[in-house]
């Protein structure tokens, strides 16, 4: 089980800032949280992030892992002016008009090499139809991946791992994939688009109080999901 109580903690003094609640079109606080756990459970050496759009999920990425930690951060849209980017030299941008998309991304390359025996991780949070990032990443020999946006049956732009588990066929091809699935609940219950969310934490009104950040963006959760593939090798 994780101590999602000491996590809080630890992200509320040493992480958290108010423009992850103001990232419209973005993550907020409740999946920057879970993003936060998965960066601290994993300390990868490599992070890959596909979808970087206001950069403040690539800001929560460099503060959570150690400072010679690689992150390579893909978006065919540029980073707006009053957007963060990364000044660490070991962040690197493939964003606007020098995007690469992640299926492209050459990993051989002496610039975003790391060591078989190191960490890494790759996050999605780009829309695109979650069966082609997972072979993509199994072909990439990615162990590690963490989605933003797995909508449930009904809502979201594109097809995603629940989609895809609700489905007999496709959902036994890819079981033979993946060794773990965890779905991250929301740190407060409530409905989003119209679907009612689990929480980790009672609403009483010390909780809400002591957490009011995560109470006020209950409504922006959006099914963060970590995923364990099969090693190849």
């Amino acid at each position: 089980m994780l101590d999602y109580e000491y996590y809080l903690e630890d992200f509320l003094k040493n992480i958290y800032e108010t423009s992850m609640s103001s990232n419209d079109g973005g993550m907020s606080s409740p999946d920057m949280f879970t993003l936060f756990i998965a960066l601290k459970k994993i300390k990868p050496a490599l992070v890959i992030e596909s979808g970087v759009w206001n950069g403040w999920s690539t800001k929560l990425i460099r503060k959570s892992v150690a400072p010679d930690c690689k992150i390579i951060c893909l978006d065919p849209r540029e980073i707006p002016k009053e957007g963060f980017r990364d000044t660490n030299l070991n962040t690197i941008y493939y964003t606007g008009k020098d995007f690469i998309d992640f299926k492209n991304l050459d990993l051989n390359s002496p610039l975003h090499y790391i060591p078989k025996d190191l960490k890494t991780l790759a996050f999605f949070d780009d829309h695109i139809d979650v069966m082609q990032r997972l072979e993509e990443c199994k072909e990439k020999n990615f162990q590690h991946l963490f989605f933003n946006d797995n909508y449930p049956v009904g809502c979201g732009s594109h097809r995603t791992l629940t989609h895809i588990f609700s489905d007999k066929k496709e959902k036994e091809k890819v079981e033979e994939m993946i060794k773990t699935q965890l779905i991250f609940p929301n740190v407060f219950k409530g409905t989003v688009k119209g679907i009612k969310t689990e929480g980790y934490l009672e609403q009483t009104s010390t909780n809400k109080e002591q957490y009011w950040i995560f109470y006020n963006d209950r409504k922006a959760y959006r099914w963060n999901t970590y995923v364990e593939l099969c090693k190849r090798f």
